[in-house]
């Protein structure tokens, strides 16, 4: 009996200390913690976004595009030409076999269209509309 009572007092005296190390080095590392912060900072790693302090925008010129400033701080520019499809929200593109067309599935506030784009190797490609939906069907 005496065995068992010293086994299980000291696993409480084992216990009681690793929960005493556990909250001392938590509160240890918080301090670290909020030490580092009023310290010197590496010079080694600099983290910042490409466009710097410059404000979000959709009208700003990079490397003599027009291109945009996105709220994260991202630098985007368009590959190739842009084709209005006056239409709200175009979310699908799709491209003929021959490559000589391209849909796009348009959405948002307006209703639902459709945008055929032909002529994609012009600096001005052609964009029709049309009033109804043809049946679209894949030919091999």
């Amino acid at each position: 009996m005496t065995y068992c009572l010293r086994h299980e007092a000291l696993a409480a005296l084992m216990s009681g200390a690793l929960v005493l190390g556990m909250l001392a080095s938590g509160t240890c590392a918080t301090e670290a913690d909020r030490d580092s912060s009023t310290t010197r900072r590496s010079d080694f790693l600099t983290f910042s976004a490409p466009a710097g302090e410059r404000p979000a925008t959709t009208e700003t010129i990079i490397d003599g595009l027009k291109a945009a400033i996105l709220p994260n701080g991202r630098l985007i520019t368009p590959a190739g030409v842009e084709a209005n499809v006056e239409a709200p929200k175009p979310f699908g593109l799709a491209l003929s076999p021959d490559g000589k067309m391209l849909a796009t599935l348009n959405s948002g506030a307006g209703p639902f269209s459709l945008s055929l784009i032909t002529q994609l190797d012009s600096p001005i490609p052609e964009v029709s509309l049309p009033d109804t939906f043809p049946v679209l069907r894949h030919i091999d």
